[in-house]
């Protein structure tokens, strides 16, 4: 039996050139990517959604990108070209407000350390100064779409919109009513197309018991990103979330990696650290 392959990705970026002084780890060039999806073509992998899928046969990829940023129309050429469904599961407040993300403010504003799973990001989102927004020659690389992108985006015929929670905080501890952050980003893309309204990814891939309680409503499939591989009907899909090359090394290795015994340990006890609940 042949277990399915899912990959996460955050941000694109047309080549090496392109300078990304906060978070680079989530940026990985066209060209990066190009050449894993040949690689896995080349190891008899097809491109597929996971929800198309109904027996685990063939070696399947699915791809999904995470949180909505503006880069992420680079992909549609290559799903065009290589025939890819993908998702994009997007925290609402950010397109909505026009808001740079979080942790991209974090570290612009020089907060190396930050309470990431401590409160509601809405709340953290009123403490900040949005620096980026004055400096013309990052936007484009770290601006969410705008809610009229994102429609245009979303009307691709390869290109499907999942959600993400309205304001990306954890699905852990108490800090904000986690049924109604699922439901505000529900409604928010209501109206855009090619919505996927069953399926949920977590925000920073954290699946704590009752973050899954609160999913599971509704929900037919979560996504984690705790690496592995995974049946294709299995209701929560371990998804492996890649970083660019430069800074975590070869996208195959950290496939490879990420699928490891003892990283899928590693994990299990990152989560069950952070997962406070």
């Amino acid at each position: 039996m042949k277990k399915h392959l899912s990959l996460a990705f955050h941000c694109l970026k047309k080549n090496h050139s392109i300078q990304t002084p906060y978070n680079p780890e989530l940026f990985i060039t066209v060209s990066e990517l190009e050449s894993l999806i040949k690689e896995l073509l080349s190891r008899g992998y097809s491109f597929d959604l996971i929800r198309n899928l109904k027996e685990d046969v063939h070696p399947t990829c699915s791809i999904s990108f995470d949180d909505g940023y503006y880069n992420n129309y680079l992909f549609q050429p290559l799903a065009e070209k290589y025939n890819i469904p993908f998702i994009v599961f997007i925290s609402a407040y950010n397109i909505r407000n026009g808001s740079f993300y979080l942790w991209d403010l974090m570290s612009s504003n020089n907060h190396s350390t930050w309470n990431w799973k401590g409160q509601s990001y809405i709340d953290l989102y009123k403490d900040q100064n949005d620096i980026m927004l004055k400096d013309p020659n990052l936007n484009d690389l770290y601006r969410p779409m705008t809610p009229d992108e994102l429609r245009s985006f979303s009307d691709h015929s390869k290109t499907f919109l999942g959600n993400h929670t309205f304001s990306h905080t954890p699905l852990i501890k108490n800090q904000l009513d986690r049924a109604l952050d699922i439901e505000a980003c529900s409604s928010f893309l209501a109206d855009y197309p090619n919505v996927l309204r069953d399926e949920l990814a977590l925000p920073c891939g954290l699946l704590s018991g009752r973050g899954k309680e609160f999913a599971s409503q509704g929900i037919k499939r979560i996504y984690t990103i705790n690496g592995g591989l995974n049946l294709v009907s299995d209701p929560i899909i371990n998804r492996i979330s890649l970083e660019g090359p430069s800074v975590r090394g070869p996208l195959i290795g950290q496939i490879e990696r990420a699928t490891n015994p003892i990283h899928l340990l590693k994990r299990k006890i990152f989560t069950f650290v952070h997962s406070n609940f």
